[in-house]
């Protein structure tokens, strides 16, 4: 998707316009969203945008991912709402979380950024790796956890870090070599250090 993520305006509405009719239904919905991401696809017959949001929660993001599950192997689907606009108006919207917040637990204090970054060198320090590792965007937000209750999540804050990962990999030709950067990321529960293993499972 990469390739797509243009920048660039289609005719028959603006990025800025197009990103305001979605947020006007997404507020409708009484979903709130945060920072969005667009895609430009005017290469089909059928020139369109596609949007993805951060949800919001109290004014945090939750935690980018997906799809897959953390810490009990319990699937969760992605944390982004997806919206594709054409000429004809949207074409689709899809969000998978429409969170009601049923109880607020007490304040806590959670780690700060440096905390956080000591646990992820913490994490890296301890292993052999091949290759380099960066780190492109850290937020805090939060992330769901699951509870005894099928309907009902529990949402903790973590600090969330993208990283890329930088390894030289043979070229087709044998003779040389290729960079070949990876995109993932790390969730660091802010209230104990742990990080959130992450693993794409199946629903």
């Amino acid at each position: 998707m990469e390739l797509y993520k243009t920048g660039e305006d289609l005719d028959f509405a603006t990025i800025a316009e197009a990103d305001g009719e979605i947020r006007k239904v997404a507020e409708e919905l009484g979903i709130s969203v945060g920072d969005s991401v667009c895609y430009t696809i005017d290469t089909s017959s059928m020139p369109h945008y596609v949007f993805r949001y951060d949800l919001l929660v109290n004014g945090l993001p939750l935690g980018k991912f997906d799809g897959g599950s953390y810490s009990d192997n319990v699937f969760t689907p992605g944390t982004y709402l997806t919206a594709v606009l054409d000429e004809d108006g949207i074409r689709h919207f899809d969000v998978s979380y429409v969170l009601k917040e049923t109880e607020t637990g007490d304040a806590q204090r959670v780690l700060t950024l440096d905390e956080a970054l000591d646990k992820v060198d913490e994490k890296y320090n301890s292993i052999i790796m091949e290759g380099d590792y960066y780190i492109n965007d850290i937020q805090m937000a939060y992330t769901p956890i699951k509870t005894d209750d099928a309907g009902i999540v529990r949402l903790i804050p973590v600090w969330y870090f993208q990283t890329t990962h930088q390894i030289l990999l043979p070229d087709k030709s044998g003779t040389g070599e290729i960079m070949l950067p990876q995109d993932g990321y790390i969730l660091i529960n802010a209230l104990d250090g742990t990080e959130l293993l992450h693993e794409n499972g199946e629903i």
